[in-house]
């Protein structure tokens, strides 16, 4: 089996691990998410069912198109930067309301901490498209030489 059917494989599981989250451990709480010096709240179902509806669009693109993804090792370093981010924004504590919110929290630990966490995961969104741009280019060039 190809490292893009085992990376299919494993965002399709990490987005089962989403939609049963989002159906039980969490039905009941919600995401406070810091935008723009206020809190938008949202239902943990919305987010944990966006955080599923990307590992399919992942996992769809590659088990469908297993040739876009010519380097293994960027396959793999996608994989191992989203998987662990995503299931840590799914568990971190300071999203969930505690109580009421202060201005000076926002330069926290856990404020930077979880900025760090959203640097590599949007890194694993720049790798992708990296990865998905190379193959194509690869696969264009492949064509146009057999033409």
């Amino acid at each position: 089996m190809s490292s893009q059917k085992i990376a299919a494989i494993l965002f399709a599981i990490t987005a089962l691990f989403c939609l049963i989250a989002g159906f039980t451990f969490f039905s009941d709480r919600a995401y406070n998410i810091h935008i723009a010096g206020g809190y938008v709240t949202l239902p943990s179902l919305v987010v944990l069912g966006a955080f599923a509806l990307l590992m399919v669009t992942y996992a769809c693109f590659y088990y469908a198109y297993p040739a876009l993804f010519p380097f293994k090792w960027l396959t793999w370093l996608h994989v191992l930067l989203l998987i662990p981010t995503s299931i840590h924004f799914m568990f971190q504590p300071d999203w969930f309301p505690q109580g009421p919110r202060r201005y000076y929290e926002n330069a926290s630990f856990i404020g930077q901490y979880q900025s760090t966490f959203l640097m590599i995961f949007m890194a694993a969104q720049v790798l992708f498209i990296v990865h998905l741009a190379i193959g194509v280019v690869k696969a264009a060039s492949r064509k146009s030489k057999t033409a």
